[in-house]
């Protein structure tokens, strides 16, 4: 027990010295950058803006990416290969968020009869021969 609390006091006790060593050494790079920057104010003002325009220079070379798809999925994916094929052979999908129908006017019973059953298979053929057509 003894040798286990000496050892770790002397590791304690190195600690302290290389902690005051490198805090020591700090201090002396930081008092000297200090006391150089204090006689060469202009010199180091000059830097300092050049360095930031250079710098800023980069910004005229960014671009931005508005495309989610673009961000979250490889152009070199199987799933981007496939949904281009999609969209070149057959028209681009686009997902609806919502769909709201509505009886106009309203009838009296809801339930499904053989008028509006014809009703919503005549809507939607004239919907996807319209969207064929608007894709070609």
């Amino acid at each position: 027990m003894l040798k286990v609390a000496a050892a770790s006091v002397f590791k304690s006790h190195r600690n302290n010295i290389i902690n005051r060593k490198v805090n020591m050494d700090f201090e002396t790079v930081f008092e000297k950058l200090a006391r150089f920057d204090n006689r060469h104010r202009f010199c180091v003002m000059v830097f300092m803006l050049a360095t930031t325009a250079m710098l800023a220079l980069g910004l005229l070379n960014i671009r931005l990416e508005t495309d989610p798809q673009s961000l979250w999925v490889s152009h070199d994916s199987q799933g981007y290969k496939e949904e281009m094929y999609f969209n070149d052979n057959f028209g681009a999908f686009f997902r609806t968020e919502q769909i709201m129908m509505v009886q106009v006017p309203p009838m009296q019973y809801h339930r499904l009869t053989t008028e509006t059953a014809t009703f919503w298979t005549m809507t939607t053929r004239s919907t996807c021969m319209r969207s064929t057509s608007s894709n070609r």
